[in-house]
């Protein structure tokens, strides 16, 4: 987090102002680290149109522009990670999940489907083709991602595509079963993953089933997640 010390160490004095390229994106990622997009972005941009073949620098403009919320740059980029490394699993999630960005929403499924072929326990390629997939009603191929998914992870970020799946899909008790499993991780899961799962839950129409296992969790003595509580408080009985 010392920004200012990293930022003199990737311009050192005795090159004056003849940085080499590596260093000059350097200094830019040090800019994004500390969330100054606008001075890392345009000279990112600089040096990859100075060295088209800079694929680091590539990578991170992709991952800079995903964060910044611009679909549009984002694929571009993307887009020359998969020029510069055709076939590779990292390239296509990222065009993949560019594409589904921008609307070009079965051209980006593909591209996360040929990524899951290269390279089949490749986790952030099933996430997205998981929820690309359940988003737009191919509950079969979003069986099967979600399959990947249970074999090659473990922990809340798979507990809550299961919520995900099964509510959506009907399964009213396997959705509460894995929401239960869910409040049970021990101080495992970030809040985001119990509020998406109890929000799933809600949508349902299974707000009070979900209101239970959290009042379960957290009066069961060991082993639950904190933040069961303090969803529970915020539910109809909790606030009672």
């Amino acid at each position: 987090g010392r920004y200012e010390e990293a930022l003199a160490a990737a311009r050192p004095a005795a090159l004056g102002s003849d940085l080499p390229l590596v260093l000059q994106g350097r200094a830019a990622w040090v800019e994004a680290r500390r969330g100054n997009f606008a001075a890392a972005i345009p000279p990112m941009q600089k040096l990859v149109a100075v060295d088209p073949e800079y694929i680091w620098g590539w990578q991170q403009l992709a991952e800079w522009h995903n964060e910044t919320g611009k679909p549009a740059s984002y694929l571009e980029a993307a887009g020359e990670l998969c020029r510069l490394r055709p076939g590779h699993p990292l390239s296509l999630t990222m065009r993949g999940e560019a594409r589904v960005q921008t609307g070009d929403r079965e051209a980006g499924k593909a591209d996360l489907r040929d990524a899951l072929r290269l390279h089949p326990g490749y986790s952030p390629a099933a996430v997205l083709l998981f929820d690309a997939c359940l988003a737009d009603g191919e509950n079969r191929e979003a069986r099967a991602a979600l399959s990947v998914l249970q074999e090659h992870l473990t922990g809340p970020e798979v507990l809550v595509k299961q919520v995900q799946f099964l509510a959506r899909t009907g399964d009213e008790d396997g959705a509460v079963r894995a929401f239960a499993d869910l409040c049970q991780t021990p101080g495992e899961a970030p809040p985001v993953f119990l509020q998406l799962a109890v929000a799933e839950l809600h949508a349902a129409g299974l707000g009070d089933r979900a209101a239970e296992e959290l009042e379960k969790a957290w009066a069961g003595g060991d082993g639950f997640n904190p933040w069961a509580a303090i969803y529970w408080l915020d539910t109809p009985q909790g606030g009672d």
